[in-house]
This record gives C-alpha cells, sequence and structure tokens, in this order.
C-alpha cells in the first residue's frame, strides 16, 4: 500500500496493496478524510491495482496524484503514472528505469521531494530492489527525478 497526506481535506490518500490473506489486490483509492471521519474509495479508470509502490499529489496541481511503480498482477512496473483524480482517469504513464541498470526494479522504495524552484518538484528515490530464488537479489542506485520532464514528456497511455 502507497499513501501520502491530502492537504484539500486534511486528510489522506491511499492506494493498493494486498487484501487479508487471500493475497488478492486491493483496486480503489482511498481517501480517507480528517474532516468527516470518513473513508470514501473510489476507482480510477486505466490504474493497475499494485504493491510495494509509492505516490504523491503534483505540486503544481493538488487534484492531481503520481503514482511510481510497484508490482501489479501482469507486471513489475518502472513507471511514473498522472492519475487526475477529479475524472478518477490516468493522464499519461511513462516508463523511467534508468536506461543503463537492467535490475532497476521500482518496488518497495522510498520517494522524497529534494524542492528545487518549487517544492516537490524534484524528488530522489531510495532503495527498492528485489529478491528471487532464480535472479538472486538486486538493491537499486539512488535516483534523482525531476517533474517537469514527465510533464512535458510525450503520453503513453494504455487506458
Amino acid at each position: 500500500m502507497a499513501f501520502t497526506p491530502f492537504a484539500s481535506c486534511r486528510g489522506i490518500l491511499s492506494h493498493g496493496g494486498l487484501k487479508n490473506a487471500s493475497q488478492h489486490f486491493y483496486k480503489y483509492l482511498d481517501l480517507i478524510d480528517s474532516r468527516e471521519s470518513s473513508v470514501h474509495h473510489f476507482k480510477i479508470d486505466g490504474l493497475d491495482s499494485r504493491y510495494g509502490h509509492n505516490m504523491f499529489q503534483d505540486p503544481e496541481n493538488d487534484a492531481r496524484l503520481w503514482i511510481l511503480g510497484g508490482i501489479s498482477q501482469k507486471f513489475i512496473h518502472n513507471d511514473a503514472v498522472l492519475i487526475d483524480l477529479r475524472n478518477r482517469s490516468v493522464v499519461k504513464s511513462l516508463d523511467i528505469a534508468p536506461k543503463n541498470d537492467e535490475t532497476f526494479l521500482m518496488q518497495k522504495f522510498s520517494a522524497h521531494s529534494l524542492g528545487g524552484n518549487k517544492p516537490g518538484e524534484r524528488f530522489i528515490t531510495v532503495g527498492g530492489g528485489g529478491n528471487c530464488f532464480s535472479f538472486g537479489t538486486t538493491f537499486n542506485s539512488v535516483q534523482f527525478f525531476s517533474l517537469s520532464i514527465f510533464r512535458d514528456a510525450e503520453i503513453r497511455c494504455e487506458c
């Protein structure tokens, strides 16, 4: 499960994870609203359910959310997905794996804002990787990203 503060209602947005012992993927984006002491569930069109990912609000538009990496039932996601919360849909999805690192796995990592011209405009990913009996253990290198590159990039939406 990934979560991030949601300033407009002093709440928290959470997404994904595995449900109980059934190991089924939780498919909703939840808004935990502290003003109303309530939880609202939303289905996002075009977004795979995942776990081991990270997310944060877009610093330029609090109605948009970035979801980074994770594992779904079909894929290991090395991507950044921009979500429009008003339309409950995927705006764009971009592969952000470093081209020179074939073992990079965006799962179970942390993403942290570094500031820049605007708070949250640059971020860093720390940690993550994988452990498998067939290919061994891999640990990600530290990566630096700029959201402006993602905003200007060509859209690759498979929704």
